[in-house]
């Protein structure tokens, strides 16, 4: 149960970081396109050892599928986005303890 309260919480984070990062690199991608790209890498970040591997492969095929951008637009997109989870897990991390 809390595997799938936190995927779920992991989908509609990183979708909605995902959209903000598309939106500040200036890539054309709706919120919706951005959840489905969310659901897909954490849906391969549960696979053991390599799921970390496939998901960003995964994330990185399904933003180009979207959006048909350019390979180091999608690549300041992911980073831009890693950055933001990092920054509010950090916070939510402070906020909790």
């Amino acid at each position: 149960m809390t595997l799938l309260l936190v995927s779920i919480i992991e989908i509609l984070v990183g979708g909605a970081v995902l959209y903000a990062a598309a939106t500040v690199v200036r890539v054309d991608l709706t919120f919706k396109e951005t959840v489905i790209a969310a659901v897909v890498a954490a849906g391969l970040a549960l696979i053991p050892v390599v799921g970390w591997l496939l998901s960003l492969i995964g994330l990185f095929y399904v933003l180009y599928h979207f959006s048909l951008a350019a390979f180091p637009n999608l690549v300041l997109l992911v980073l831009v986005s890693r950055l933001f989870v990092v920054f509010l897990g950090m916070g939510l991390t402070s906020a909790l303890s």
